[in-house]
């Protein structure tokens, strides 16, 4: 009877398995990342669209007199801001004024985002 030798290095199953298992594992990382820049893209849009509807209440505060003009200026200096962007003001009641912007997201194939915005100005100044 011939004694064997101990087998020395990986069989061609255990590498083909490896390879599988890392694959999965690199796939799983890319759409992790995928994902994540997707979330970074959304969220730096929803504080850009924060941002524009502070500065309407801004606008509207230092205006108090004349909203119609603060809102005519506020929408041509923000509405090449975002892709596909809308600006709706509405006047809810004496010095309350509703702001919903909406944007497109069209990369990620998802509904339009919309941000709303309640703003009150003082009264009987």
């Amino acid at each position: 009877m011939t004694c064997r030798a101990p087998q020395k290095g990986f069989t061609l199953i255990e590498v083909l398995i490896a390879m599988v298992v890392l694959s999965v594992g690199l796939l799983g990382f890319a759409q992790l990342h995928l994902k994540s820049m997707q979330y970074t893209s959304s969220a730096f849009q929803r504080s850009l669209a924060q941002a524009q509807a502070q500065d309407l209440a801004e606008r509207l505060w230092f205006s108090l007199d004349d909203p119609e003009q603060a809102v005519g200026l506020w929408r041509e200096d923000h509405e090449d801001a975002l892709p596909g962007w809308s600006g709706e003001i509405v006047s809810v009641a004496d010095g309350e004024y509703q702001v919903r912007l909406e944007w497109a997201e069209a990369r990620f194939n998802e509904p339009s985002p919309s941000f709303e915005y309640l703003i009150r100005l003082p009264q009987g100044l």
